[in-house]
């Protein structure tokens, strides 16, 4: 009888589940103990937004120290990110571009030599490279296109050899460059030397863009290329290995030195009467002086003799009533200071 009791339910069983197949569940809908309910809005949506803290401990292990030397020098240091577990590095492309050897340095001390490089792009400033390894921990890439200016976003990198540094701010603008070659995204996270070649993040922890770009003592102005730059040029990337660039950077020459000049002292100013006052004759100094730009111990002689300067009277004003009032220009002494 149980037996025939358990058929039963199992039969009843076949037959509601073809009721529902023959029905068809609409779509979003999932059938859960016996009632239609539709799916989470999370299963639906973009992932979920994270705080810096997580970001941060999720990227633990993935953002890397890029040491670049010439004949075993250290010459250079930026910063990059694994894409790849087998050991593909996302940097800037200035940050490999001189020395002849490079190492990456992870945050508990291993490094490894840089095998070579996969691709590279000197306009967009973008540089594929490659260390011997398996397992790495790597970041997410994003979508630079889906960004929104005022959107917070995080920064990791190395700045002056602080390894695994974390700041955060907004996306401020995205100018483009025509002689840069594309699109930069300007945010006002703080980047310093060494921060180049790392990630810019969003706060889903997906890298958005490659911190690239400061302009020192122009305020908080801060570029980082955008990540769909990059993501093209992974996907172009060659199998076999390069050597690193080992650019040599030119020593400026030094400026042909010209001869200065002989300097020669200029002629004193010319005064004219008329473009102070006319003198009559017995004023003083003072009173037909009164408005010249000139000081009182200035000597006026007539341009067309060679008589000697009034001397000064008792109350310290000089007499020139042995001048008349000749529109004659008048000329300070050769000797005389002007200003």
């Amino acid at each position: 009888m149980v037996y025939g009791f358990a058929r039963k339910l199992l039969s009843l069983a076949f037959i509601v589940s073809a009721v529902a197949s023959a029905q068809g569940v609409p779509p979003g809908l999932t059938p859960v103990e016996g009632t239609l309910r539709p799916l989470s809005h999370s299963a639906q949506s973009t992932p979920l937004r994270k705080d810096i803290p997580t970001i941060a401990k999720a990227a633990n292990g993935a953002i890397v120290t890029i040491v670049m030397a010439s004949n075993d020098k250290p010459i250079a240091r930026g910063t990059g990110f694994l894409v790849s577990q087998d050991g593909v590095i996302l940097t800037n492309y200035h940050v490999i571009e001189a020395g002849n050897v490079a190492v990456v340095k992870f945050p508990d001390n291993t490094t490894f030599p840089v095998d070579g490089v996969l691709a590279a792009d000197k306009v967009r400033d973008l540089a594929v490279i490659k260390i011997h390894g398996k397992n790495f921990r790597t970041l997410t890439l994003g979508n630079s296109d889906r960004i929104q200016i005022g959107e917070e976003v995080v920064a990791i990198g190395n700045p002056l050899g602080l390894e695994q540094t974390v700041s955060n701010g907004i996306l401020s603008g995205v100018r483009a460059d025509k002689e840069a070659g594309g699109k930069f995204l300007q945010v006002t996270v703080p980047f310093t030397h060494g921060s180049s070649g790392g990630p810019l993040f969003n706060m889903m922890g997906e890298v958005i863009g490659i911190t690239t770009l400061v302009y020192e003592g122009a305020g908080n102005l801060n570029f980082a290329i955008p990540v769909n730059d990059a993501k093209l040029l992974l996907t172009t990337q060659s199998s076999a290995l390069r050597s690193l660039p080992n650019e040599v950077e030119k020593e400026p020459e030094p400026p042909v030195s010209k001869p200065k000049p002989p300097v020669s002292k200029p002629e004193p100013p010319v005064l004219w009467l008329k473009d102070v006052v006319w003198i009559k004759e017995g004023d003083k100094f003072e009173s037909a002086f009164a408005l010249a730009p000139m000081c009182d111990h200035i000597k006026l002689y007539r341009a067309s003799d060679d008589e000697k300067a009034p001397s000064k009277q008792k109350d310290g004003t000089l007499d020139i009533t042995r001048f008349n009032s000749s529109p004659s220009p008048m000329r300070p002494a050769k000797n005389t200071p002007y200003f």
